[in-house]
């Protein structure tokens, strides 16, 4: 395992279930490493499961509406038990309205 680069990485990637995106993702995360990956507007399905990227621990929300959609890639290496509270907290908060 590779330590995280001590960066976070924010994308508005229009779909995590593209095979092209998560493509890219896959090989961004590798080659950057960073601590923390953010996605947005993942268009991903309630019910649906973010994919798994090697090394990473996903916490995701489905979108509700037209768009949306979060996830939160936090690396391994990072203690979750800190950050799991605050970031299950993020993502059960309901999404603002898109105007």
């Amino acid at each position: 395992m590779t330590s995280p680069s001590n960066e976070v990485l924010i994308w508005n990637i229009n779909s995590a279930a593209s095979p092209a995106k998560f493509s890219q993702l896959l090989r961004v995360s590798l080659t950057l490493s960073p601590s923390v990956i953010c996605l947005c507007e993942t268009k991903v399905v309630p019910g649906t499961a973010m994919r798994d990227l090697p090394s990473y621990t996903c916490y995701s929300k489905p979108f509700e509406s037209k768009s949306g959609g979060l996830a939160a890639y936090v690396h391994c290496s990072i203690p979750c038990a800190v950050l799991e509270p605050d970031l299950c907290a993020l993502l059960a908060a309901p999404l603002p309205a898109i105007l």
